[in-house]
This record gives C-alpha cells, structure tokens and sequence, in this order.
C-alpha cells in the first residue's frame, strides 16, 4: 500500500500540473545504432513538447529485437493495458507490425526510419496524406545525389570510361527498396555497371553471427569483379562488424550508409540529419494532440542531410574531393 499511493499522488500531481495527459507508445525494430539515435530525439524532442504545451506525455518505449512477431505481442500487449494516443514506428518491420495490429482502429501510426513504405505496404504515396491512420517521416537516401557526387568525385580524379560498383545486401524490406531505387538511377549513366550479391536476411541480434558469415562470403564472391563497393541501406550497414567486413575488402568502399562506417575508413556518405528527423515526427505528434487527423498530413520526406567525407581514405585512394563539397561537409569530415 505504502508503494502504491506515493504513484498515485504523482499521477494526481502531474494531472494537476499538467492538465493533460497523452500516451505515446515507441516501437522499435532493433538495437542499432539508427534506432537508438531516432528513439532519443524522439524522447527529447517529446520532453520538449510537454514543457512547451504544458501537458504530460507518457512515453512507453517497446524493444521489438527484430523479430516482427515480437513487435506485434509487445504492441498488442501494450494496447490492452492502455490505448495509446499516438504509436511511433522506428524502422521497416516495427512500421509493418504497428500496421498490422491497428488496422483499421482509429489510433494514429506515425513511422520514420522506412526507406521504402510504399513497396513495405505502410503507405501508398509520398509527399501527400495517405487518408489512412499512418503518416510518417520516410528515411530517404537521396539515392541520386549520392550516384552524382560519386561520379563526379571518380570524374574528377580517373574519368573512368565506366565504373563497375559492387552491392551486397539482405533480402530485408528497406535493402531491397533501396538497391532497387539505386538501379533505376544508375540505370541512367551509361557508364556505370552495378553487380549486385544478395543474402538471405537473419533477425538481429539474434542470428547475427550467421548473417555477418553469409555477409562476408558474399563479398569475396564479388571483389575481384569490382572497382569500388557501395553500402546498401539496412540493418547490416548499422552493424559496425559488417562495416569492418566491407572495409577489409580490396576495393575500397567509396559509398558508405552510415557516419560511423565513413569514421571508419569508407571515403563518404550522405545520411539523414537524425536530431532534426525526431523533432519532425514530433511535430506531427503535436498536430495530432490539437487535433488534426493523422490521415491529413502528408507523409514526408527529411528536411536535413549531412555529408560526411574521409579526406584520409581519398589521399590513400589519390582521390580529389571538389572544393563545394568539403564546405558541404563542413566540420563532418575525418582525417
């Protein structure tokens, strides 16, 4: 009794103070590092809201450990304790698992963190209302501003007559939308042949040891074919030993996914600014505590992109980085 009123006191309290309450529900995919760093904006983003609202957001973080069935008991779970007022998706197979266990019930989906969420099933369109429960922040890759930057660093330096670039990725949901949006761009350069190795997916962290062995038999199954490897969107790009495995190679990894696998030896990439993704998806959330309907606003895209360059790795490769994007990159470049 003694530990049960001091909660409920600060639940009268908080109501008190507050005089609004809102329940916010975060499903995760899995422990990496995108999904951590998107689920800390979020909570912030979501602290800040309350203190400039002047209401009470509960927050209930779900760890689906990615494993989809996971993710819709934990959902499933949590709805019959207490509806939520809004559930936020943070990758592919939580997004289709949120979808999944609400259906058609009038509780809004917010997603981020899906590169792919038309060929995933979640929405329909990009850019406009989906006139559904679901809306959301696509984790977009600019996928050709990424082709032309590596093109006209290779111009700059080799003018290449073609490029033969390597990809080996999983048959997840987000890796097989991006490699598939990636070929239809460098479909349009006729100097670029992309030669692509996929494997059969593994759940992290689960079966990981399994997925990194597969993961790197495939890239020796490739290399020799190669100039240079490129490093698909998904699950395995945020996994700092698959990073390792792609670096090890001979050809160097010209494109990587993420900044951590640039830190760590690949010449460069373009990734979502994860901070400002956060407050996006909140910002939404705030829409929809005033009460606008979730299926009225637009799906979107990322408002901010950060380059990232190893200007070590481009002096070992005798690669010249053009003088406007070392002012893109800014402070976000490695030596």
């Amino acid at each position: 009794m003694n530990r049960i009123l001091p909660k409920i006191f600060f639940f009268l309290v908080a109501g008190f103070i507050f005089g609004e309450t809102y329940h916010v529900v975060i499903l995760e995919t899995m422990p990496v590092p995108v999904v951590l760093a998107h689920t800390q904006s979020l909570l912030q983003n979501l602290d800040i809201l309350a203190q400039q609202r002047g209401i009470d957001i509960q927050r209930e973080v779900l760890e689906g450990m990615g494993d989809r069935e996971r993710c819709k008991t934990l959902l499933r779970d949590s709805i019959a304790q207490r509806v939520p007022d809004v559930i936020i998706s943070v990758a592919t197979l939580a997004s289709q698992a949120a979808v999944e266990v609400v259906g058609d019930r009038d509780i809004p989906i917010l997603f981020c963190v899906v590169s792919d969420p038309l060929g995933s099933g979640i929405v329909e369109a990009v850019g406009e209302p989906s006139n559904t429960n679901i809306s959301g922040v696509v984790y977009s890759h600019l996928r050709d501003t990424k082709v032309e930057m590596v093109m006209r660093v290779l111009d700059e330096t080799y003018r290449f007559d073609s490029v033969r670039i390597g990809i080996v990725s999983s048959d997840y949901p987000a890796s097989i939308g991006d490699v598939k949006e990636l070929m239809k761009i460098t479909d349009l350069y006729e100097n670029i042949q992309i030669i692509h190795k996929q494997i059969p997916y593994r759940p992290i962290p689960q079966e990981l040891p399994q997925l990194l062995e597969s993961f790197e038999q495939a890239i020796k199954e490739i290399e020799d074919d190669v100039d240079y490897l490129w490093q698909a969107g998904g699950p395995l790009s945020e996994i700092e030993e698959a990073s390792r495995l792609i670096l090890n190679a001979a050809p160097p990894l010209i494109l990587a996914n993420t900044p951590r696998a640039v830190e760590m030896g690949g010449l460069m990439a373009v990734a979502t600014n994860y901070s400002d993704t956060g407050l996006q998806v909140v910002e939404m959330v705030d829409q929809i505590f005033q009460g606008r309907n979730v299926g009225s606003i637009p799906v979107a895209v990322p408002r901010k992109f950060d380059l990232y360059i190893n200007m070590a790795t481009a002096e070992s490769l005798g690669i010249s980085i053009p003088s406007h994007m070392l002012m893109i990159a800014g402070d976000k470049i490695y030596w």
